[in-house]
């Protein structure tokens, strides 16, 4: 228990998934510690409703550090709060849940809305001040080792920064780098991720358009990662959440090494070898000599990517038409700028963060959870279950360092 000669005070900066998850749990276990929200905008956990289209994509159930950016700074963390353990939790809180074949955990009722509004009521019932439309303007270290927030004084302060990804850039989203220069903390630049990625090919005539593909990321003309799911077609991106798994892979070695070329490479039809597929096409083209069939593609494809097909291929022959549909390139633009990435890649130097307590090297009274660091993960549940975890894991490193603090 908290030394009750002192009420300990905690900040929290952002009141996203990660802010809310923290504050609840902290109060729960640590009733007599003041906790605050500061939320720059006017509603709470704003990218839980728009997780999974809306249907709120909470986690994965294969949740692992190789699907994440930096594998082994995110480990102990995901070790400590797994997928199991969330499910447990936040059943515990009232939220039905259900897991679809590629292990994206959802709520019962297909609603982000739904755990948003679970998280947001427990915050209110466990008496957490929350300060919507509150933009931190002044952040100022005490030598009492304490902080002074908008003229309020606390004894710890936590980061759950948002980014400008997902929805944000319909609604104010504060500006964090004058937070980040009060604090002295050395932040990495963004990158927009989970995302769309656009192509040098025209691909208007198929715009709209979708497909169920195998889809391979080469960089510098070597495969470098691969995929299987939907693939949605723009004017000059593709889209689709087996796209936005590539995006994330691709802005990994981008920032890396920023020279560097890349391709997208489809497989319209993995149900098919290339042996088989140049089979069939060939029997249609001998139907098609003799009057008795029309189209090649006929039942394949839609009309329109039908038509695409054929004009990316060479001359019209079996084996040209099934090695087009088995190897569909396209080039990547990287200067493309996506409007619609769910994530953006960078944030807090891991390098200034202790890996055991998600805490400054530098000032021990100050955490950092989700978003606001460096880490970011695959499409699928990947990234929200990063901002329980995290916050799970700082809330309990709070909780024993309070039991004898004064």
């Amino acid at each position: 228990m908290v030394n009750n000669m002192k009420k300990v005070k905690i900040a929290i900066i952002g009141g996203g998934a990660s802010g809310l998850f923290l504050a609840q749990d902290l109060k729960r276990n640590m009733p007599e510690t003041e906790v605050t929200i500061f939320e720059a905008s006017e509603k709470l956990g704003r990218k839980i409703d728009a997780s999974g289209n809306g249907r709120g994509n909470l986690t994965n159930v294969f949740v692992a550090p190789d699907k994440y950016n930096n594998p082994q700074f995110v480990k102990n963390i995901l070790e400590r709060f797994t997928a199991a353990d969330f499910l447990v939790y936040a059943q515990q809180l009232g939220l039905q849940t259900k897991i679809d074949e590629e292990g994206r955990v959802y709520p019962l009722g297909d609603n982000g809305k739904i755990w948003r509004t679970i998280l947001v009521e427990e915050n209110r019932q466990q008496a957490v001040d929350i300060l919507l439309n509150t933009p931190v303007k002044t952040i100022n270290k005490t030598k009492r080792n304490t902080y002074i927030i908008n003229h309020q004084e606390f004894d710890f302060l936590v980061l759950a920064l948002g980014s400008k990804a997902g929805p944000n850039y319909k609604f104010k989203m504060q500006d964090n780098t004058q937070i980040f220069l009060d604090l002295n903390v050395k932040v990495r630049q963004s990158y927009p991720t989970l995302s769309s990625l656009g192509v040098y090919e025209n691909l208007k005539i198929i715009d709209g358009q979708r497909v169920k593909a195998t889809v391979n990321l080469f960089i510098n003309g070597n495969k470098q990662f691969g995929t299987k799911g939907e693939v949605l077609f723009r004017p000059r991106a593709l889209s689709g959440i087996a796209v936005f798994e590539c995006s994330s892979y691709l802005t990994w070695e981008y920032r890396k090494q920023s020279k560097i070329s890349a391709d997208i490479v489809l497989d319209l039809l993995n149900e098919y070898s290339l042996d088989d597929l140049t089979k069939e096409l060939q029997n249609r083209l001998d139907l098609q000599k003799e009057g008795r069939f029309t189209g090649i593609l006929d039942g394949f494809f839609t009309p329109e990517i039908n038509h695409y097909i054929l004009t990316q291929t060479d001359n019209v022959t079996a084996e040209s038409i099934a090695d087009t549909i088995k190897n569909l390139r396209f080039s990547i633009d990287l200067s493309y700028v996506p409007n619609n990435n769910q994530v953006e890649s960078g944030g807090v130097d891991l390098l200034e963060v202790d890996q055991l307590t998600l805490s400054s090297k530098n000032d021990d009274h100050l955490f950092f959870i989700g978003e606001a660091l460096d880490i970011d993960g695959y499409c699928g549940g990947y990234n929200l279950h990063f901002a329980w975890a995290s916050a799970f894991y700082v809330s309990e490193i709070l909780q024993k360092r309070l039991q004898n603090y004064e």
